[in-house]
C-alpha cells in the first residue's frame, strides 16, 4: 500500500519483497456456529484439551478441523457481566457489506495485497486447497488461505475474468505510454491518477516528467513550487507545549527530512510504531499539497513543525479528547484545530476488532507470539516449543498456519485502522496549518469531516487518496438516499442545505437511528458534497474558508451564517439571501456528479455481499451459552508415561469458540 514519493521520504515499513501482487479480501465471522452476536454477548474461548489429545486438522480445516482428537470444550454461559453492553454501531465492515442501518458486530473484514498470484493456484484454491501467500506489509511468511472454512472465507478479486493486479501494476498498463508522451496533459492525467491510488513514487515519476515537457504550466509551476517548499523542511522543536501541560512522561521523536514531531508512550514491545506513525503522516502532509498542486494552486507549506500524539492508554485518547477542542472521534482518532495537534490511538477499540481480539487471546495463552509469528526469521518462531518439536507433522503445521494466520489477521486489521485514521486526521490538521482557517475560528463539522475523508485511504479498500471516490462513503451516501435517510423538518426538505448548515451534524438522531449510525450518516454525506466542490470547483472551497475566516471568533456560527459563507462562496447569493434557484442547480449537479462516481473493482462487490450475507444470516434462537471450543484439539501430553502406563499430562487448550449469544 505505501510507496515512496522522493528519495527524502523513506518510508520504515516492511515490504514482503514483492512489487506487484493481486488482493484478497478475508471475510471472518467471529461466531463460525451461527448462534449470532449481539449486545451483551462475550467471545467463548476455548476450553483445555482433553487427555493426551489426539493430532486434528487445524482450526481452519475445510470439512470444520473436526478430525482427529477432541478439542477444547467451551462451558455453558459466556454471558457478559450485567451492565457489560458492547456500545451499538461501529465502524461497519466498508466497501463490501449490505448498507445495514445497524452495522455487523460479528463480522471482521480486510483487503490485504499479496505476493503474486498464479492462476494455476487460483484454479486449485477454487477446488478447495490451500493458497500458500504473503501479505504485503504483514509477514514475509508465507500463509496458507482457505476458500471457505466454518471460520472464515477468502475471495481473490478479480476483474473481467482476471487476477485484478496490484494498483502499481494498473498504473504501469494503463500509463506507460502517456508518461512517454510529448504532449504534458498525459503525464499529468497519471499523476492525478496515481496519487488518487496512492502511489507516491509513481507520481513523482510522472510529475517530473511533465516538468520536462513544460515548466511554465500553471499545474507543473505550482507543483514545482510546492516541492521545493517541502524538500526545504521545518525546524526541529526542543520543546511542545502540550507535553509540558498535559503529557507528562511522552516521549518526543522527529525526524529532520520531515513536518511532524510526535509524542508517544509505546512500549518497548512496539518499536516500530512511532516511526510507521511518523511517515503515514508525512505522506499524508505531502500528498494534500500536492494535490492542491493538481489544481494549479501552490498552498503556503507550514514552516513550523506539526505535532501528532500517538497513545498506548484509552483513557489519555478519552481525556485529552476531553480537554481539547476537537470533532468527534473517528478510528479512535481526532484532531483540534485550535491547538493543532492530531491524536491517535495505538489500540484499536471498534467492537468488531475487540470481539475477534478477544477470541484470539487463549492462542497466545498457549504460548504463541503473535509478532515473532509474523517477522521471525525462522519458521518456528513464535511457536510454543513443545509444538515447534513437532512442526514436521502435517497436522501440527497446520495448527502453527492457524496461528499465524489470525496474528496476521490482526495486524491487517490494525493496519488499516491506523492508516484510515492518519490519512485522515492529519488531512484536517492542514486546514489550519495552511492558514486556510484560523485556529479560533469554529469551523463547520461537514467541512473538517468532509475534508479528511476526501484524503483519507478508506477501510478495508485496496486503495485510496485524494481526488479518488471514497469505498466506505461512496455505497453508503447512495444507499441513505435511496432508503429516505436523509429528512429534515427543516430547509424545505434541501438536503445541501442540511449538510452546509451543519444541520446533520447538529440533530438529535431519529427515534430508528443510534447515535454512531446518526453521525455515520452525516459524514457520508458530507464526504459527498467535498468530493465534488473538491473535484469540480477547488477555488470555490477556498473561497468558502476565506469567507469562515470573516466569521466571528470563538463562538460556534449559526445556520443563517454558514449558509450565508456557503452561498457567497459558490455563487448563489443574493445581496439580501440566497438565489434558492442558483443553489437547487448547484444540489443537481452535485447528486448527479455523485451518482455517476464508480467504485473501483465494483464488479466484484456483489459476490461479497453475497457472501456476506450468508455469513451473518441469523440463526434460530439459541440458549445463552458461549460457543464451542475450537476444533483444533490438544496436542499430546509431553509427560513420559507414570507407572501403570497412564498418558501423561492433558493438550493444550483448544483454539477459540464463538462469542456467546447472549440470551437467557
Amino acid at each position: 500500500m505505501i510507496r515512496r514519493l522522493m528519495a527524502a521520504l523513506v518510508l520504515s515499513v516492511f515490504i514482503c519483497g514483492f512489487s506487484q501482487g493481486n488482493y484478497v479480501v478475508i471475510i471472518y465471522k467471529i461466531n463460525p456456529r451461527g448462534e449470532g452476536v449481539v449486545p451483551g454477548g462475550q467471545p467463548g474461548l476455548g476450553g483445555p484439551g482433553i487427555g493426551p489429545g489426539g493430532l486434528g486438522g487445524g482450526m481452519f480445516s475445510p470439512d470444520g478441523g473436526d478430525t482427529g482428537g477432541p478439542g477444547g470444550m467451551m462451558p455453558p454461559g459466556g454471558m457478559m457481566p450485567p451492565g457489560g453492553m458492547m456500545p451499538p454501531g461501529g465502524m461497519g465492515y466498508g466497501m463490501f457489506g449490505e448498507m445495514d442501518e445497524e452495522e455487523d458486530k460479528s463480522v471482521v473484514v480486510t483487503v490485504v495485497e499479496t505476493s503474486p498470484l498464479t492462476t494455476g493456484n487460483l484454479q486449485k484454491f477454487n477446488l478447495g486447497a490451500g493458497l500458500p501467500v504473503r501479505l504485503r506489509g504483514i509477514s514475509p511468511h508465507n500463509i496458507e488461505l482457505r476458500k471457505k472454512t466454518p471460520q472464515y472465507e477468502t475471495i481473490v478479486l478479480q476483474s473481467g475474468g482476471r487476477l485484478l493486479p496490484a494498483v502499481s501494476k494498473q498504473f504501469e498498463t494503463r500509463f506507460a505510454e502517456k508518461l512517454k508522451s510529448n504532449v504534458v496533459a498525459d503525464p499529468l492525467e497519471a499523476a492525478r491518477w496515481a496519487l488518487a491510488h496512492g502511489l507516491t513514487a509513481e507520481f513523482a515519476k510522472a510529475m517530473e516528467r511533465a516538468v520536462e515537457l513544460d515548466k511554465a504550466n500553471p499545474t507543473v509551476a505550482a507543483y514545482t513550487k510546492v516541492k521545493e517548499a517541502i524538500q526545504r523542511g521545518t525546524p526541529l522543536l526542543e520543546t511542545i507545549a502540550l507535553k509540558e501541560r498535559l503529557l507528562s512522561g511522552y516521549q518526543l521523536v522527529q525526524d529532520g527530512k520531515q513536518h511532524f514531531a510526535l509524542l508517544h508512550n509505546m512500549p518497548g514491545d512496539k518499536p516500530e510504531a512511532p516511526q510507521y506513525c511518523l511517515d503515514r503522516l508525512e505522506q499524508t502532509f505531502q500528498s494534500f499539497y500536492y494535490w492542491w498542486a493538481l489544481q494549479g494552486i501552490a498552498l503556503p507549506v507550514p514552516t513550523v513543525r506539526q505535532v501528532a500524539v500517538l497513545t498506548d492508554k484509552p483513557e489519555d485518547l478519552k481525556r485529552l479528547h476531553q480537554q481539547l477542542r476537537s470533532s468527534p472521534m473517528r478510528a479512535d482518532a481526532f484532531s483540534a484545530g485550535r491547538e493543532g495537534v492530531s491524536v491517535f490511538s495505538s489500540k484499536r477499540q471498534d467492537p468488531p476488532y475487540q470481539y475477534f481480539a478477544k477470541s484470539c487471546e487463549p492462542i497466545w495463552h498457549q504460548g504463541f507470539e503473535r509478532n515473532e509469528l509474523l517477522t521471525g526469521k525462522s519458521k518456528t518462531a513464535g511457536v510454543p516449543r513443545e509444538i515447534a518439536k513437532l512442526i514436521q507433522l502435517p497436522q501440527v503445521g497446520q495448527q502453527v498456519n492457524d496461528a499465524r494466520f489470525l496474528a496476521a489477521l490482526l495486524r491487517a486489521l490494525e493496519r488499516e485502522w491506523e492508516i484510515t485514521s492518519i490519512t485522515n486526521e492529519a488531512s484536517r490538521q492542514q486546514l489550519y496549518a495552511a492558514g486556510l482557517l484560523p485556529r479560533n475560528v469554529q469551523a463547520p463539522e461537514w467541512l473538517l469531516s468532509g475534508i479528511g475523508s476526501f484524503f483519507e485511504v478508506p477501510l478495508q479498500s485496496p486503495w485510496g487518496g485524494p481526488g479518488s471516490a471514497n469505498a466506505y462513503y461512496l455505497p453508503r451516501f447512495k444507499e441513505y438516499r435511496k432508503t429516505g435517510k436523509y429528512k429534515s423538518p427543516t430547509h424545505g426538505g434541501n438536503l445541501l442545505k442540511q449538510i452546509v448548515t451543519d444541520e446533520l451534524f447538529r440533530s438529535k438522531p431519529g427515534k430508528d437511528e443510534t447515535p454512531e449510525s446518526h453521525l455515520r450518516h452525516a459524514r457520508a454525506a458530507a464526504w459527498s458534497v467535498v468530493h465534488f466542490l473538491a473535484n469540480t470547483q477547488p477555488e470555490g472551497l477556498l473561497r468558502y474558508c476565506k469567507e469562515l475566516s470573516r466569521m466571528p471568533r470563538d463562538v460556534a456560527l449559526t445556520e443563517e451564517q454558514l449558509l450565508g459563507c456557503f452561498a457567497r462562496a459558490f455563487d448563489c447569493a443574493t445581496p439580501t439571501g440566497i438565489d434558492q434557484n442558483k443553489f437547487d442547480l448547484l444540489t443537481t449537479r452535485w447528486i448527479q456528479y455523485i451518482d455517476r462516481q464508480p467504485l473501483a473493482a465494483e464488479e466484484v462487490h456483489k459476490e461479497i455481499r453475497k457472501v456476506y450475507a450468508q455469513m451473518v444470516r441469523p440463526a434460530p434462537n439459541t440458549p445463552g451459552q458461549g460457543g464451542p471450543g475450537g476444533s483444533t484439539p490438544g496436542l499430546p501430553g509431553g509427560g513420559s508415561p507414570r507407572p501403570g502406563g497412564l498418558p501423561g499430562p492433558g493438550g493444550l487448550p483448544g483454539f477459540p469458540g464463538g462469542p456467546g449469544s447472549g440470551r437467557n
